[in-house]
């Protein structure tokens, strides 16, 4: 029972993530793509991929937006994540683009390598974690 509740609750974060990127998927090539709220999602996309490994290991995630804490976590577990890293800077649009004192708006091509990084993130995730086979 407690193997169904995690992989319920794995799944759960798997779905909000997988949300978070079908929002940057469908805008992102729209004509003038807000970038900063899209490059948000990707952010938001990769930390919930990132939790989701981490809760499908029983570890529960700290209410943290640090990309690079999740990695650190993840490497933990399994050493290969360190080969993320350079995904960290998707921490800056956690918050950096959502207020208007750090007043900033991402390029559209910024907005493609968030994006490019995040599916990174969800594919390295994907291929590692331990989903239930019904």
């Amino acid at each position: 029972m407690a193997g169904d509740r995690l992989g319920e609750i794995t799944g759960q974060w798997l779905e909000k993530a997988g949300r978070d990127l079908a929002i940057v998927d469908r805008d992102t090539n729209q004509t003038d793509p807000i970038t900063d709220v899209l490059c948000f999602h990707c952010q938001q996309a990769a930390e919930k991929y990132l939790k989701a490994f981490l809760v499908s290991h029983l570890i529960k995630p700290p209410r943290d937006h640090n990309i690079k804490t999740l990695i650190d976590l993840c490497a933990e577990i399994d050493v290969g994540f360190t080969g993320l890293n350079d995904t960290a800077y998707l921490s800056d649009y956690a918050v950096d683009v959502r207020y208007p004192d750090d007043f900033y708006i991402p390029s559209v091509e910024e907005l493609r390598t968030a994006l490019e990084d995040a599916r990174r993130i969800r594919s390295f995730v994907m291929a590692r974690i331990p989903l239930r086979k019904e």
